[in-house]
Protein backbone atom coordinates (compact mmCIF):
# COMPACT_ATOMS: atom_id res chain seq x y z
CA UNK A 1 0.00 0.00 0.00
CA UNK A 2 1.75 3.15 -1.20
CA UNK A 3 4.83 1.89 -2.29
CA UNK A 4 5.07 3.17 -5.78
CA UNK A 5 3.35 6.35 -4.41
CA UNK A 6 6.54 6.58 -2.43
CA UNK A 7 8.55 5.87 -5.60
CA UNK A 8 6.71 8.92 -7.17
CA UNK A 9 7.58 11.22 -4.53
CA UNK A 10 11.03 10.69 -4.37
CA UNK A 11 10.90 11.21 -8.15
CA UNK A 12 9.08 14.73 -7.39
CA UNK A 13 11.88 15.94 -4.67
CA UNK A 14 14.84 14.72 -7.25
CA UNK A 15 13.15 16.14 -10.12
CA UNK A 16 15.64 18.97 -11.81
CA UNK A 17 18.53 17.36 -9.71
CA UNK A 18 18.41 13.84 -11.49
CA UNK A 19 17.70 12.36 -14.92
CA UNK A 20 15.46 9.53 -14.56
CA UNK A 21 13.58 6.64 -15.72
CA UNK A 22 10.86 4.89 -14.28
CA UNK A 23 10.50 1.27 -15.47
CA UNK A 24 7.34 -0.74 -14.21
CA UNK A 25 7.27 -3.61 -17.21
CA UNK A 26 9.09 -5.67 -15.38
CA UNK A 27 7.46 -9.46 -17.21
CA UNK A 28 10.02 -8.79 -19.89
CA UNK A 29 12.91 -9.91 -21.80
CA UNK A 30 16.48 -8.00 -21.91
CA UNK A 31 15.81 -6.28 -25.11
CA UNK A 32 12.63 -5.23 -24.20
CA UNK A 33 13.75 -4.20 -20.58
CA UNK A 34 16.20 -1.72 -22.21
CA UNK A 35 14.07 -0.55 -25.22
CA UNK A 36 11.92 0.56 -22.46
CA UNK A 37 14.44 2.22 -20.50
CA UNK A 38 15.78 4.00 -23.72
CA UNK A 39 12.14 5.30 -24.28
CA UNK A 40 11.91 6.76 -21.10
CA UNK A 41 14.83 8.29 -21.34
CA UNK A 42 13.68 9.94 -24.62
CA UNK A 43 16.39 8.21 -26.36
CA UNK A 44 15.52 6.70 -29.68
CA UNK A 45 15.39 2.67 -30.14
CA UNK A 46 14.84 0.50 -33.14
CA UNK A 47 14.20 -2.27 -30.84
CA UNK A 48 16.21 -5.02 -33.26
CA UNK A 49 19.96 -4.33 -32.47
CA UNK A 50 20.58 -4.77 -28.70
CA UNK A 51 24.10 -3.29 -29.43
CA UNK A 52 23.20 -0.57 -31.17
CA UNK A 53 21.04 -0.19 -27.58
CA UNK A 54 23.61 -0.54 -25.67
CA UNK A 55 25.71 2.03 -27.27
CA UNK A 56 23.13 4.74 -27.59
CA UNK A 57 22.49 3.73 -23.46
CA UNK A 58 26.36 4.45 -22.96
CA UNK A 59 26.68 7.48 -25.17
CA UNK A 60 23.76 9.28 -23.47
CA UNK A 61 24.86 7.89 -20.22
CA UNK A 62 28.48 9.35 -20.74
CA UNK A 63 27.05 12.77 -21.90
CA UNK A 64 24.79 13.49 -19.02
CA UNK A 65 27.61 12.62 -16.60
CA UNK A 66 29.53 14.77 -18.49
CA UNK A 67 27.44 17.34 -18.11
CA UNK A 68 27.08 17.20 -14.05
CA UNK A 69 23.82 15.09 -14.33
CA UNK A 70 22.98 11.98 -12.17
CA UNK A 71 20.55 9.53 -14.51
CA UNK A 72 18.80 7.57 -12.04
CA UNK A 73 16.52 4.02 -13.00
CA UNK A 74 13.44 3.20 -10.61
CA UNK A 75 12.34 -0.58 -11.04
CA UNK A 76 9.11 -0.63 -9.49
CA UNK A 77 7.86 -4.66 -8.95
CA UNK A 78 11.40 -5.58 -9.53
CA UNK A 79 10.82 -9.04 -8.02
CA UNK A 80 8.98 -10.32 -11.48
CA UNK A 81 12.28 -9.90 -13.19
CA UNK A 82 14.05 -12.92 -14.78
CA UNK A 83 17.48 -14.06 -13.42
CA UNK A 84 18.20 -12.94 -17.31
CA UNK A 85 17.15 -9.45 -17.19
CA UNK A 86 18.37 -9.07 -13.35
CA UNK A 87 21.87 -9.89 -14.98
CA UNK A 88 21.25 -7.32 -17.56
CA UNK A 89 19.95 -4.56 -14.89
CA UNK A 90 23.78 -5.89 -13.13
CA UNK A 91 25.26 -4.76 -15.97
CA UNK A 92 24.10 -1.11 -16.38
CA UNK A 93 26.21 -0.74 -13.45
CA UNK A 94 29.19 -1.07 -15.61
CA UNK A 95 28.89 1.74 -17.54
CA UNK A 96 31.23 3.99 -15.50
CA UNK A 97 34.20 5.76 -15.44
CA UNK A 98 37.29 5.11 -13.40
CA UNK A 99 35.76 7.68 -10.91
CA UNK A 100 32.32 7.49 -10.83
CA UNK A 101 29.25 5.35 -12.16
CA UNK A 102 26.94 6.45 -14.86
CA UNK A 103 23.77 5.48 -13.89
CA UNK A 104 22.49 4.39 -10.37
CA UNK A 105 19.37 1.69 -9.86
CA UNK A 106 16.75 1.98 -7.24
CA UNK A 107 14.28 -0.83 -7.22
CA UNK A 108 11.44 -1.73 -5.22
CA UNK A 109 10.25 -4.76 -4.82
CA UNK A 110 7.20 -6.82 -3.10
CA UNK A 111 7.15 -9.43 -0.17
CA UNK A 112 10.25 -11.52 -0.28
CA UNK A 113 11.05 -9.65 -3.42
CA UNK A 114 14.47 -8.63 -2.21
CA UNK A 115 15.27 -12.30 -1.75
CA UNK A 116 14.26 -13.19 -5.50
CA UNK A 117 15.79 -10.29 -7.04
CA UNK A 118 19.47 -11.16 -5.31
CA UNK A 119 18.94 -15.17 -5.80
CA UNK A 120 21.69 -16.98 -7.05
CA UNK A 121 23.78 -13.24 -8.43
CA UNK A 122 26.23 -13.13 -6.51
CA UNK A 123 27.68 -10.25 -8.40
CA UNK A 124 24.16 -8.07 -8.37
CA UNK A 125 24.08 -8.91 -4.47
CA UNK A 126 27.59 -7.31 -4.01
CA UNK A 127 26.57 -4.32 -5.95
CA UNK A 128 23.10 -3.22 -3.99
CA UNK A 129 24.51 -0.49 -1.96
CA UNK A 130 21.44 0.23 0.84
CA UNK A 131 18.09 -1.93 1.62
CA UNK A 132 15.39 -1.07 3.54
CA UNK A 133 12.26 -2.50 5.03
CA UNK A 134 8.95 -0.82 5.22
CA UNK A 135 6.84 -2.35 7.75
CA UNK A 136 3.37 -2.94 8.09
CA UNK A 137 1.40 0.01 9.95
CA UNK A 138 0.36 -0.51 13.56
CA UNK A 139 -3.40 -0.83 13.41
CA UNK A 140 -4.19 2.42 14.80
CA UNK A 141 -1.77 4.16 11.54
CA UNK A 142 -3.81 1.92 9.93
CA UNK A 143 -7.22 3.37 10.87
CA UNK A 144 -6.01 6.82 10.51
CA UNK A 145 -4.69 6.16 6.49
CA UNK A 146 -7.88 4.88 5.60
CA UNK A 147 -9.71 7.76 6.78
CA UNK A 148 -7.32 10.20 5.32
CA UNK A 149 -8.02 8.23 2.06
CA UNK A 150 -11.55 8.56 2.30
CA UNK A 151 -11.23 12.01 3.07
CA UNK A 152 -9.16 12.77 -0.05
CA UNK A 153 -11.21 10.89 -2.30
CA UNK A 154 -14.24 12.93 -1.55
CA UNK A 155 -16.12 10.64 1.75
CA UNK A 156 -17.87 12.93 4.11
CA UNK A 157 -20.22 10.21 5.56
CA UNK A 158 -19.67 8.76 9.12
CA UNK A 159 -16.99 5.97 10.27
CA UNK A 160 -17.77 3.24 8.27
CA UNK A 161 -15.74 0.13 9.69
CA UNK A 162 -16.93 -1.14 13.37
CA UNK A 163 -14.73 0.19 16.45
CA UNK A 164 -11.87 -2.68 17.33
CA UNK A 165 -12.39 -4.14 13.49
CA UNK A 166 -8.56 -3.25 13.33
CA UNK A 167 -7.13 -4.35 16.19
Amino acid sequence: MGKTTLLFQLLQRWKGYVHSAFLFQTQCDSRELIRYLLDDLGLKSDGEDIVRMHSELNDFLYRETKAGRRVVVFIDEAQNLSDTVLETVRLLSDFEAPDRNYCRSFWRTAGAGTAVVASGLAQLRQRIAIQARLDALPAGEVVRYVHHRLRVAGYEGSGLFTPGLWS
